[in-house]
């Protein structure tokens, strides 16, 4: 099974099931054998294939996320703080959110806070909000580390590792 017998349709003993006739292409064997894993109907003689006995589950667009429900209860709360946000989306559909409360940021119309599972950072057209009073007032609350700062808090929180530099921000920001 060389190169030539991929050019130029050469045909060879199936080396999966050893019968004779399959070919070798770029892809991979085509077998004509019906009972072979590399079963190919074209060279069968045009013979249709077989039909299994389980049948291939089809995956949804979108992957995991398009299978779940757009609305209901939050799949999981972040890491840190977590809150509940009610939202309204320009269809008229409700959906729930788990976000981190340490993550809302005003943002003109909107406010962008990072949600569960996956951690991402969405933006919420604030009329739609249904919990918007509390989430303003979690805004509000104190005052908040810089973008540098929090990721300084993360890094030696994740690790359990602490500096000079750490233990002034805690200082500083109790509730981080």
């Amino acid at each position: 099974m060389g190169l030539f017998d991929k050019l130029f349709d050469i045909r060879v003993p199936c080396p999966k099931c050893g019968t004779s006739g399959a070919k070798v292409t770029l892809s991979g064997v085509r077998c004509p054998s019906p009972a072979c894993a590399s079963y190919d109907a074209s060279l069968a003689g045009g013979a249709p294939a077989p039909i299994s006995a389980t049948p291939i589950p089809a995956t949804p667009i979108g992957g995991a996320h398009a299978a779940q429900p757009p609305s209901g209860a939050p799949v999981g709360a972040p890491i840190g703080m977590p809150i509940t946000i009610a939202y309204v989306n320009h269809h008229g559909i409700p959906n729930t959110f788990a976000g981190d409360r340490r993550t809302i940021r005003d943002r003109g119309l909107f406010l962008s806070v990072c949600v569960a599972p996956s951690e991402g950072r969405i933006s919420l057209r604030k009329d739609r909000i249904g919990n918007l009073a509390e989430l303003e007032a979690e805004m509000r609350r104190g005052p908040r580390p810089s973008k540098h700062e929090a990721y300084v808090l993360r890094y030696h929180a994740k690790r359990g590792t602490t500096s000079a530099l750490v233990e002034r921000l805690r200082a500083n920001y109790p509730g981080w």
